[in-house]
């Protein structure tokens, strides 16, 4: 007896099957779309569950198949999945998809307690795990349980991680924004929130990059501050970032001559 036989076998044994019609109720993993026979039969044990007899002694089991344009999801077992996520595993990971109670496995946005989901369409309804970008170019992010962020996170990309800002709407923020206290940047290229000496536009800025400076990580700096890598045994250099934040050169500060290149050398000693 094959082993699709035997499961088979076992159904029947859980109780009496009624034979019905396709029931009418309401209306990065393996991505799967298997087409179930034409001459398999919806049936329904005696707990109320369903499964598709495929009428050789076989059935639809361990996957997302298409039955009659529509898609389901069926356990090892072979009972159809309804109301809640329905997992397929496979070789290269699991699938999460989300049915409502008829069974259908459904796509695009979901709300639920926890958060938000994206069902993806494109991947036959599979829950989205990590970055996904929009038609904008614009980024969200989905955590391994599939919850979308918000708010302040600390991600990995490709070049390592870093800090990024998501919108009530999930979508990752650039440019210039405040949260009443401090100004920050994130980078148009890629989001990610900016640190150190960096050129925004026509002017340079300085972005704490010290997480132990009393300030928050990112946080645009103003005042005199100390450039390491142009100072020497003989002089310290200063940089001066006014209150809005850019970088001042070929001026006087406080009576300190700062040169074109925004520096003022102060000798030690």
């Amino acid at each position: 007896m094959s082993s699709l036989t035997r499961k088979a076998l076992a159904l029947a044994l859980t109780g009496a099957m009624a034979v019905c019609a396709v029931p009418a109720l309401p209306a990065q993993a393996q991505e799967t779309r298997l087409e179930a026979q034409a001459s398999g039969i919806w049936r329904q044990g005696s707990d109320g569950r369903w499964w598709f007899d495929l009428g050789d002694g076989d059935y639809l089991w361990g996957d997302r198949y298409t039955i009659g344009g529509t898609d389901y999801v069926f356990d090892d077992n072979g009972w159809m999945y309804a109301g809640g996520w329905a997992p397929v595993h496979g070789w290269n990971g699991t699938a999460w998809y989300y049915v409502d109670g008829a069974g259908v496995v459904q796509t695009g946005w979901l709300s639920l307690t926890e958060g938000w989901f994206y069902l993806d369409p494109s991947r036959g309804g599979a829950m989205r795990t990590g970055w996904m970008q929009n038609s904008d170019g614009r980024y969200y992010y989905f955590f391994s349980s599939g919850v979308m962020a918000t708010g302040w996170q600390y991600l990995g990309n490709d070049s390592g991680s870093a800090w990024y800002y998501f919108d009530y709407s999930g979508l990752s923020c650039s440019g210039w924004m405040s949260d009443g206290s401090y100004w920050y940047y994130l980078s148009t290229s890629d989001d990610h929130l900016v640190s150190g000496l960096a050129q925004v536009g026509g002017s340079w800025y300085l972005f704490c990059d010290d997480y132990g400076s009393g300030v928050p990580y990112g946080a645009m700096r103003t005042g005199w501050f100390v450039d390491p890598a142009r100072s020497d045994d003989s002089y310290i250099a200063y940089m001066y970032f006014g209150e809005d934040g850019a970088r001042r050169s070929s001026c006087e500060v406080e009576g300190y001559a700062i040169d074109a290149e925004g520096y003022y050398y102060h000798p030690r000693g």
